[in-house]
């Protein structure tokens, strides 16, 4: 035996194959018509469902109604006699939905149930049952005044809400996955690590301008913001679609402005932290080595600092989510609520946990929310405090 290459479709038949698909999708086209109807292209049970809508309404819509003009000016006529009679396509047969669907549209039309209780036994193929004839109404329907039997009928009395005692909030919880915090750790001491090779590698060579300021914060500021958009986009989506709204309600595009500015400070309050502990471990008289203890510096950076940066960083980006999402849904109307999440919080974090502030306001300790970057890094720094936004 010997081993020979066959060729199922040769490359030009495979091309012919393609220009067939592509002339009756063309076709299609020229007709106003969705290729998935023709079979052209593959579509879902949602978009074909939508075609067919278009099909019947907008593409063979006006072919239709002049088939109907045509058909009345000159056929009925001569058929009708005396008669009052037209002719009108059946175009809702086309239409027509399921029957759940044509069930609730019936209901809020009608604004009562439209089936007896014997039509729904015949339909389910169930023997008759005597004194099923009739339709039940039920009484929220018959008295109560409201448009449709799935009403809660809440909105039928005035002041409900002013008038009970107590209204208890729905509370979202806004906080970081932990998959997305360790990606903030891992950034973070990789931007270090890399940054300690390069001041270390200049510094032993002698170079006076062993700090490029411009470089350092520029990258760690593009790192932040790749972090900050993931971790704010999670939150946001969450956060609204916990509220009752789908997660594509949380615009983002309105927060890249504000997140770039943030990351911007915050990259710049890092290396400030960083040079200032390079600068301090090559000026000590005391060190034997210098160079050593710059070593050290860095080390801890990656190891330490990163990680007490990205509980910073997570949280700060989180608290901003939650509050923006309240605020693109549900407006000023929301509250939020301070979160303790440490086992040993900071005194003046224990005190405030459980306050709750107004969607614009500052809670007590001059913060719109927790790890912002309008805190000093007393207040901000290591933060795992969370909030709570309370939608009455």
């Amino acid at each position: 035996m010997r081993l020979e290459k066959f060729d199922a479709f040769k490359p030009q038949e495979t091309m012919d194959l393609e220009g067939r698909r592509l002339t009756a999708i063309e076709v299609a086209a020229a007709f106003h018509i969705a290729p998935e109807l023709v079979g052209a292209q593959q579509g879902n049970y949602s978009n074909v469902r939508e075609f067919r809508q278009m099909l019947y309404r907008d593409s063979l819509g006006p072919y239709i109604s002049a088939i109907e003009q045509t058909l009345n000016a000159q056929l009925t006529p001569r058929l009708a006699g005396a008669r009052n009679l037209y002719i009108e396509a059946n175009v809702e047969s086309k239409l027509r939905g399921s029957f759940e669907e044509q069930a609730q549209m019936l209901t809020t039309a009608i604004g009562a149930p439209w089936m007896s209780r014997a039509e729904g036994r015949a339909r389910m193929n169930l023997p008759e049952h005597e004194g099923a004839d009739d339709l039940v109404v039920p009484l929220n329907v018959l008295i109560g005044g409201q448009a449709s039997p799935r009403d809660a009928g809440s909105q039928n009395v005035r002041g409900a809400a002013s008038r009970s005692k107590a209204v208890v909030p729905a509370r979202v919880k806004a906080a970081v996955p932990d998959t997305y915090d360790q990606r903030i750790r891992k950034a973070l001491a990789d931007f270090f690590d890399r940054q300690g090779r390069v001041v270390k590698s200049r510094i032993g060579a002698g170079d006076d301008d062993w700090w490029d300021a411009d470089r350092w914060n520029a990258e760690l500021s593009d790192d932040i913001y790749r972090l900050a958009t993931l971790v704010s986009s999670y939150v946001g989506e969450k956060t609204v679609e916990e509220i009752g709204f789908e997660p594509s309600a949380y615009n983002t595009e309105r927060t890249l402005a504000f997140l770039r500015a943030v990351s911007d400070r915050i990259a710049g309050q890092v290396n400030v932290t960083t040079f200032g502990q390079v600068t301090s471990a090559l000026e000590d008289d005391d060190e034997d080595d210098p160079l050593a203890a710059v070593d050290h510096v860095l080390d801890v950076a990656a190891e330490s600092r990163a990680e007490q940066s990205a509980l910073t960083v997570g949280t700060t980006f989180a608290g901003f989510a939650a509050i923006e999402a309240a605020k693109q849904t549900v407006g000023e109307r929301a509250t939020k609520t301070w979160v303790v999440n440490s086992g040993n919080p900071r005194a003046s974090h224990a005190a405030m946990n459980g306050e709750t502030v107004g969607l614009d306001e500052n809670f007590s300790n001059g913060l719109p929310w927790p790890g912002s970057v309008e805190g000093d890094a007393d207040e901000t720094a290591g933060c795992q405090c969370s909030l709570e936004i309370n939608i009455p």
